[in-house]
């Protein structure tokens, strides 16, 4: 996460993907948008990413 902020990114997703063969080639089963303000520290990105990731796993 501290490149999308080092790299001045707005969003980032968390996405669950099905597993196949590569790297995520499987179909894209629950995405999660996180906005970035630009007073987020990496610390800040991390908690907003934990807790989309929760609420995300719930809809699996």
């Amino acid at each position: 996460m501290s490149w999308a902020r080092l790299a001045r990114e707005t969003d980032y997703d968390i996405a669950w993907h099905r597993i196949n063969d590569g790297i995520n080639p499987g179909e894209l089963v629950v995405e999660r948008q996180v906005s970035i303000a630009s007073t987020d520290t990496a610390l800040t990105l991390n908690l907003k990413c934990h807790e989309a990731a929760v609420e995300g796993s719930a809809s699996l």
